[in-house]
């Protein structure tokens, strides 16, 4: 940012988007040259809502990574139980 000489650099892309990026281009909203270069090797993934049978599996995986990450934070950081 802001050099005067190139620098060659090495990267990789990842975006997601649940967006129509190909008729974002014929619209007109989305640059193609940029549509060309993240296209490379697209995965379509359906929306969760469409894949029902994946929730139970999700949630545990998601209230997994909950309890770890309460777990190792510090004793003073973690939130107390409610006394309903």
């Amino acid at each position: 940012m802001g050099g005067t000489k190139p620098i060659r650099t090495d990267i990789r892309l990842i975006t997601a988007t649940n967006k129509d990026l190909k008729a974002a281009v014929e619209q007109g909203t989305f640059r193609e040259d940029l549509y060309y270069r993240v296209a490379v090797f697209m995965i379509k993934v359906p929306a969760l809502r469409e894949r029902s049978e994946d929730i139970p599996v999700w949630s545990i995986t998601s209230c997994s990574g909950l309890r770890a990450s309460t777990e190792s934070a510090s004793p003073g950081s973690r939130p107390r139980p409610s006394s309903a």
